[in-house]
């Protein structure tokens, strides 16, 4: 069973997915709108560490200063000192809700406790009807940093510690403690003890153990004996994650690995990307249920669409990823590039865990409409909110924008614009009105205005030329006329529809025709 794991693992002939440098990502704010729970409205503390939901549907969120408790709209706070009915430290590792329903704590140098909802405390882990042979380990988990949760289908819970390996814990049908013992892992080369990062339970029962010192280990659900195993997977793990369909994506230093549910043991690493100078080391990983991968590092937030799920190879869309980080000027962006946790809730809203910026959070369902305005930043933007006329150009995936300060090009692949006519000083926001758009089959853009005549724009072979036409033949002038309409008919006549002059007709080089 391993062998086949081993052999395949070690084909690392497979592709990496490895992040480019921040200056070859799309930077995109996309479709994501992020919220911000922050210190400002009543967190602990500025550096939110982990997240998750519990049954009542109450978002706790672990910090550096203790733990609070999010009912939609105010911030409960858990930072209690050194005493028995509370966590031993404030320094908050780790959050778990198990299957249930218990609230599980991890916390640095201070072991382990959990939420009593009848007494709306938080205990530490008591020893139960635990042997008291087993009452020196309790008392050593009780001043370990526990560093990661997770539960297998027979309710056991499974600790990982910074210093002191791996946990197993077991309970009786009251959740009274009834067995705790640790764990063996793998010997090495090294006598460092195994700083575990994290633990994830797949359906068959097998539990895989990230670690930051040893690589991955595997302890199997049909083994004689309850032992990890090692792995050919020796980097740093930091993140694992196991999706909907039972996939499971592990997260080092360096890369994404992905393994199927199908075969756990043909391991597929994603899509290459050119190999950067300095990664953004990853600090977690999920694929939401929309399919898309999330990879929070310690330099922004990376997104991969979702591709087709086959099973022989990782369900996401070939391509670069988007690369999210804090935007000036723009609230609803990321407010941190340091992104420790992430956690999707029941209701599809994505919680994302970040340094000096608490708490962000993004409703994954996407919208029927998005919004573009005028930003005050010094960034290319909608140059006024006022917009007369819309127009898609569907050969360049452009979007033309008339409004009362001249006119934008918005390009919808990358969120850039483009301003022709406006008057692009501080403060300013009203310069030439745009009222119509029209493009001719031969490529020209025509914008209608009103008070500053017609305006042509035609582009060859990378150039671009503005021609604003104001007077015409027979001393008649645009300089007063209201352009409201632009059409060009089946012979490449333009037809100009003004509120004051009447209908107008022009050839496709601009001259008026009778």
């Amino acid at each position: 069973m391993l062998s086949l794991f081993s052999r395949l693992l070690l084909c690392l002939g497979l592709l990496g997915l490895v992040a480019r440098p921040a200056g070859a990502q799309d930077t995109a704010p996309s479709e994501f709108r992020f919220e911000h729970l922050t210190v400002d409205q009543g967190l602990s503390h500025s550096d939110a560490m982990t997240v998750t939901q519990d049954q009542a549907g109450f978002m706790w969120v672990g910090t550096n200063r203790g733990l609070d408790r999010y009912d939609g709209y105010t911030l409960k706070q858990y930072t209690l000192p050194i005493t028995r009915q509370g966590i031993a430290g404030n320094r908050i590792g780790v959050l778990y809700t198990a299957p249930g329903g218990r609230l599980w704590v991890g916390a640095e140098r201070a072991g382990l406790s959990y939420y009593d909802a009848a007494t709306d405390q938080l205990l530490p882990l008591a020893a139960g009807h635990l042997a008291a042979s087993c009452h020196p380990l309790l008392r050593q988990l009780a001043v370990a940093s526990v560093t990661a949760l997770t539960a297998d289908q027979q309710g056991h819970l499974w600790v990982g510690t910074r210093q002191d390996g791996l946990l197993l814990l077991s309970f009786d049908h009251l959740g009274q403690l009834v067995g705790l013992s640790q764990v063996p892992l793998p010997a090495g080369p090294s006598t460092e003890p195994y700083h575990v990062s994290s633990l994830a339970a797949d359906a068959e029962g097998n539990v895989w153990v990230g670690t930051y010192n040893r690589g991955l280990c595997l302890v199997r659900a049909d083994a004689a004996t309850l032992v990890a195993e090692a792995t050919p997977l020796t980097e740093r793990v930091r993140a694992l994650h196991l999706d909907r369909r039972g996939d499971l994506w592990i997260g080092t230093n360096q890369q994404v690995l992905w393994v199927s549910a199908a075969n756990r043991r043909a391991v597929r690493q994603l899509t290459a990307h050119p190999q950067p100078l300095v990664y953004p080391t990853l600090q977690s990983l999920l694929l939401d249920s929309f399919g898309r991968l999330w990879v929070g590092t310690i330099y922004g937030l990376y997104v991969w669409e979702a591709g087709p799920a086959t099973g022989t190879a990782p369900p996401l869309r070939a391509g670069a990823p988007t690369l999210l980080l804090p935007t000036d000027g723009e609230p609803h962006s990321l407010n941190s590039e340091r992104i420790h946790q992430l956690f999707e809730d029941r209701t599809q809203v994505m919680w994302l865990c970040a340094s000096a910026g608490g708490l962000n959070k993004v409703d994954l369902h996407q919208k029927p409409f998005g919004r573009l305005r005028r930003q005050l930043a010094g960034q290319a933007t909608l140059p006024n909110n006022y917009i007369n006329a819309v127009y898609k150009e569907e050969a360049t995936n452009t979007l033309w924008l008339g409004s009362r300060n001249g006119v934008a090009a918005y390009d919808l692949a990358h969120h850039t614009y483009r301003n022709y006519l406006n008057q692009n000083v501080a403060g300013v926001t009203r310069g030439v009105d745009v009222s119509a758009i029209c493009q001719t089959r031969a490529g020209t853009l025509w914008f209608g205005t009103r008070g500053r005549g017609l305006v042509r724009l035609t582009r060859r072979q990378g150039r671009e030329e503005l021609v604003t036409i104001t007077e015409l033949p027979n001393g008649q002038t645009l300089r007063n006329a209201s352009i409201e309409r632009l059409v060009e008919d089946r012979y490449g006549t333009l037809w100009v529809a003004t509120f004051d002059q009447g209908l107008l007709r022009f050839s496709a080089e601009g001259q008026l025709l009778s």
